[in-house]
């Protein structure tokens, strides 16, 4: 009790492809923090997800909460909130248009409009949701 330790990585791993089933090498960068962690801790995470460019990367930052919480077997009704936050998360489409407005500064007349308006709100909203939960369950 009381460790801590904080690990970036950044490496070729081997996975098993699911369509050919055999080792395919992919790159893998991660970062993992193990032990007495604390909301310090885990309000770094919700900053990485907010600003995170690869939707894949931030459905896994979700993904992992959602099993810390699971987990920690403090929630009872663990199914209608994991329900609920995947409700709110963006697909990969809406993702993607929030990202290229905010990459790219061609296109920055976007943010007047609704749509990237909602996205953001939606975002926002999934994120605060998703602390809240964090805050109560672990």
């Amino acid at each position: 009790k009381g460790t801590k330790q904080k690990v970036y990585y950044s490496e070729n791993v081997y996975r098993i492809s699911g369509s050919t089933r055999q080792f395919k090498e992919i790159m893998q960068t991660g970062l993992e923090c193990i032990g007495d962690i604390d909301l310090y801790d885990v309000y770094g995470i919700f900053i990485m997800m907010r600003f995170c460019p690869n939707y894949e990367q931030n459905e896994k930052i979700i993904d992992g909460l959602l099993y810390a919480i699971d987990k920690s077997r403090k929630c009872d009704d663990f199914n209608q909130i994991r329900t609920t936050i995947k409700a709110l998360q963006l697909d990969k489409q809406e993702y993607n248009f929030l990202n290229t407005i905010n990459t790219y500064p061609y296109v920055e007349f976007l943010k007047d409009d609704i749509v990237y308006k909602i996205l953001k709100y939606k975002l926002t909203f999934c994120c605060t949701l998703l602390k809240f939960f964090v805050n109560i369950y672990l």
